[in-house]
């Protein structure tokens, strides 16, 4: 079974060290994760959206997430 999590980062300039600590921690999990945020000029979004495409179980790397952010699961 495949799950994908999508995440949207709430306040991406205060929480994305921790954020990046959570997925490190979570590592040998994600197989692949992509990051989008808007970017223009000097100035970048607030918020951004991250895909995970991760193995195993991840109900507690989904708790957790849920501190950043909104967060969807699709499992197939």
């Amino acid at each position: 079974m495949a799950t994908i999590i999508g995440i949207k980062l709430e306040d991406r300039n205060l929480n994305s060290v921790e954020f990046q600590k959570l997925l490190t921690e979570h590592g040998c999990q994600i197989k692949t994760r992509i990051g989008l945020h808007e970017v223009e000029n000097s100035t970048c979004s607030t918020f951004g959206v991250v895909l995970l495409d991760v193995i195993g179980e991840t109900s507690d790397l989904e708790n957790k997430l849920h501190s950043f952010g909104e967060v969807q699961t699709m499992r197939f």
